[in-house]
């Protein structure tokens, strides 16, 4: 019986040193419009965030910061406002070009850092042109805040087998 408790023990070591540690990213929605941004929407979840070695020279400038205002993590981006279009007319020749959008939504990932505090948006001119708290630990459980479970099929199946074997254990002693 001992050796069977040891297998399982070990088992359920080997199983939970197995799974892959996925670091946590938050994702922000911001929304353009006619020269205007605005962070609409937070939410955190498991994740990677890009590695940003290429940035364009000119662009806006994201900088996560602490309370301190401390640089944590920036980035140069640009905005994703043009799109190439094309048709084809009636006689069958291929129209189109680049057209620039008045208003657009995207999505940047950042890393999710646990000393971070404001996310400030800076255009060309190092104007400050979007602001946003941080989400927190407390305001990921908080309605209208999106987080994604941080629970993976694995650790479910390692706690089934853990109370699994445990119930087995009870009847059989």
């Amino acid at each position: 019986m001992k050796k069977a408790t040891l297998l399982i023990g070990v088992l359920f070591v080997l199983l939970l040193c197995s799974i892959v540690y996925a670091e946590s990213v938050m994702i922000i929605n911001v929304h353009y419009k006619d020269g205007v941004l605005r962070i609409t929407d937070k939410a955190v979840q498991p994740g990677n965030y890009p590695d940003r070695k290429v940035q364009p020279d000119n662009g806006y400038n994201l900088e996560l910061l602490s309370a301190t205002g401390e640089v944590l993590y920036s980035f140069k981006f640009t905005l994703p406002i043009y799109q190439f279009e094309d048709s084809v007319n009636p006689d069958l020749t291929v129209s189109g070009g680049v057209t620039k959008l008045s208003e657009t939504e995207f999505a940047l990932t950042l890393p999710y850092l646990k000393d971070a505090d404001v996310i400030k948006i800076y255009n060309q001119d190092q104007v400050e042109v979007a602001f946003a708290k941080v989400i927190t630990f407390g305001e990921m459980l908080a309605p209208g805040i999106r987080i994604t479970a941080f629970f993976s099929i694995p650790i479910l199946l390692a706690a089934a087998a853990v109370v699994g074997f445990l119930w087995w254990k009870r009847l059989h002693t």
